[in-house]
């Protein structure tokens, strides 16, 4: 799983496939992206770019600065998308 730096925490994800892009976020608890996402990515991937982060303090990535609030993860989930240049995408 590739690492992105966001907001100073490396934050783990998937990225597949080529097209417009789907942005994957996985619930809470016990989950994770691949958790949540491994059978439905590759199905998304054949028509689109698929990218699935582990959010804040979930897999494989650490809370870091993350506040772990609906505002806190909206911040975050703005700064993600400006680390790998998603411009527009569908989010799920």
């Amino acid at each position: 799983m590739p690492t992105i730096d966001v907001n100073g925490t490396p934050v783990h994800y998937d990225s597949t496939g080529a097209g417009p892009a789907v942005v994957l976020l996985h619930g809470g608890g016990l989950d994770d992206a691949r958790l949540s996402w491994a059978a439905l990515t590759p199905r998304v991937a054949a028509h689109a770019t698929v990218v699935a982060p582990d959010l804040p303090g979930f897999g494989d990535s650490p809370l870091g600065a993350t506040q772990p609030t609906g505002d806190g993860y909206a911040g975050w989930f703005v700064a993600f998308l400006d680390a790998p240049s998603v411009r527009r995408c569908l989010v799920a």
